[in-house]
């Protein structure tokens, strides 16, 4: 059953994100689910990413993979290692251009194909809809996996 509240929660906690955009550059980052994006983030805020190993129990079998992890990471860009997303609405990272008053923001997105299901994949369209009303000028970075 489609979840209503889910679709609305998603839209209200990505409502910060838009007010830090209005008429500012943006770059977003967007993909399907597990492929980097927050991780991407994580890297352009200047976090120290270092390799790690993941393991996960996955009908009755372990299975590791190698994986990136922040030190010290930027809150709200959660970097989920498992087939669950852990990004549930837009988020939003602000850095300005070298010694310039001129402020990028990047947003990073719930991936397309959410494990969460249909209601964030419509939040997230809806709210990328705002993004391209509210903004100066936008650029995509698009993740393939």
């Amino acid at each position: 059953p489609f979840d209503i509240a889910l679709l609305k929660t998603s839209i209200q906690n990505g409502s910060d994100a838009l007010e830090s955009i209005i008429g500012k550059d943006v770059v977003l980052v967007v993909g399907k689910t597990g492929t980097g994006k927050s991780t991407l983030i994580q890297g352009i805020a200047g976090k120290r990413l270092r390799a790690a190993v993941h393991s996960t129990s996955y009908d009755g079998q372990t299975v590791t993979k190698e994986v990136f992890e922040a030190d010290e990471a930027l809150p709200g860009f959660e970097i989920g290692h498992t087939k669950t997303s852990k990004t549930k609405s837009i988020n939003c990272f602000s850095r300005y251009r070298g010694n310039t008053n001129d402020e990028i923001v990047y947003l990073d997105s719930p991936g397309f194909e959410d494990t969460d299901g249909h209601e964030i994949d419509i939040a997230t369209s809806v709210m990328l809809s705002q993004v391209a009303k509210n903004c100066k000028s936008v650029r995509f970075v698009i993740l393939i996996n």
